[in-house]
């Protein structure tokens, strides 16, 4: 369709260059005439690029380059609503200009391709070269660069001729090809079903010498494969805990707690129960960074991961580091006061710790915000634990080293 299109549009343009489509086939039509070129022409250009990329299979080869015969095929396309415009010299010269630039680079595409062993871009790069040489010389000849001592339309004509000739023996040759390879791979896939009917045959006959021999063998290796299953199992699930785990204070991570978070939360709505949240934060943290160095603070924050998980009594609740110096403890049943109670009772075991890294004693405070409610259908998952961080706020902006908490149902 694209080769047809390009010939026809090639052969109008040719109509039009030599007057022959304004007296035979448009003559009750000058304003055709007049645009015949630009509508016809880059018509032609747009089409033999589009040609191009898809005989030769560019994109395969680069995608790139794929892009840029695109892009100068849709030049072609604007250069068709510029000639609309601009007078018909300038146009003419223009477009010339724009022929020989994107001839030179199909040109050099399908030379490129020749040379990475396409051997369809040989015969295209002959065929493509006649009519970029006339195309060029009657350029050049246009543009008072040579004088020609032939008419220019006439060199056009016979180079035009001679590659709508040459691109329908490439088309002719590419479709043999295409259909000898079809050829080929039925063959091959014949040849294979064939192989395949006599290994099966012979698969069979084999089987049956050996039936029990091979059940043996299968049992033998079930086993083997059900202990090795179960070994990756237990693997598994050992690397599955060392992932959840926070590699400094041995604590769970803040991807273990969004999983168990979601998990209370649709468990709260499902049997109405409380769930409360504890957002915990040491105080002034960064002061013990900057005075004591890194390592001290670290220290500290494994003192907190470690009076956390101590005080938590309940299978059912848990602590995770929720980011730097950040805990997050979820209580499942848990209402409000039960929540206050143990968050003061943390805040009170950490104010009385002496944290002793080396030589150095340090004494520090947390602060921490509760959220409690029964989750419900109609509010957001994440509620609960916005509310627990508001919370935590206040208790930062109340002077620090106190605990706060609200229910959810008493938010104005």
């Amino acid at each position: 369709m694209i080769y047809a299109g390009y010939v026809i549009f090639l052969g109008l343009t040719l109509l039009a260059l030599q007057g022959l489509g304004y007296h035979y086939i448009w003559p009750n039509s000058p304003w055709l005439q007049q645009h015949a070129m630009g509508i016809f022409g880059n018509l032609a250009m747009y089409l033999s690029i589009l040609f191009c990329e898809d005989l030769l299979n560019v994109r395969a080869f680069n995608t790139k380059l794929s892009a840029l015969l695109k892009t100068t095929a849709y030049i072609f396309l604007f250069g068709l609503i510029i000639s609309f415009f601009i007078p018909l010299p300038v146009f003419i010269k223009t477009f010339l200009l724009m022929l020989c630039a994107s001839g030179l680079l199909i040109l050099v595409v399908a030379i490129w391709l020749w040379v990475k062993g396409l051997a369809i871009a040989g015969y295209y790069t002959f065929a493509w070269c006649v009519l970029f040489v006339c195309a060029l010389a009657v350029s050049l000849d246009t543009l008072n660069i040579i004088n020609l001592n032939i008419p220019s339309s006439y060199l056009l004509m016979l180079g035009a001729s001679i590659e709508s000739v040459l691109l329908a023996l490439i088309l002719a040759i590419n479709h043999n090809q295409h259909h000898q390879m079809l050829l080929n791979t039925q063959a091959a896939l014949l040849n294979r079903e064939r192989q395949t009917q006599s290994t099966q045959k012979n698969m069979l006959a084999l089987q049956v010498d050996v039936s029990k021999e091979l059940e043996y063998k299968i049992q033998e290796r079930t086993l083997e494969l059900e202990v090795t299953l179960r070994e990756l199992s237990d693997k598994n699930r050992e690397l599955q805990e060392k992932n959840s785990l926070d590699a400094l204070t041995g604590l769970h991570n803040r991807d273990y707690f969004d999983k168990k978070y979601q998990a209370e939360i649709r468990s709260s709505r499902r049997e109405q129960t409380q769930l409360s949240v504890v957002m915990v934060d040491i105080d002034y943290i960064k002061n013990v960074n900057d005075q004591y160095g890194h390592l001290v603070g670290d220290e500290c924050i494994k003192t907190v991961a470690h009076t956390l998980k101590n005080v938590l009594k309940r299978p059912s609740d848990d602590v995770s580091r929720f980011g730097g110096e950040e805990f997050a403890l979820i209580l499942p049943n848990t209402d409000l006061k039960g929540a206050l109670a143990l968050a003061e009772q943390l805040r009170s075991e950490i104010q009385k710790t002496t944290i002793q890294a080396g030589e150095i004693s340090v004494n520090i405070t947390i602060s921490a915000g509760i959220g409690n409610a029964i989750a419900k259908l109609s509010q957001p998952e994440d509620n609960i634990l916005a509310l627990a961080d508001k919370q935590l706020y206040v208790a930062k902006n109340a002077g620090r080293n106190n605990v706060q908490g609200l229910h959810l149902d008493f938010i104005q």
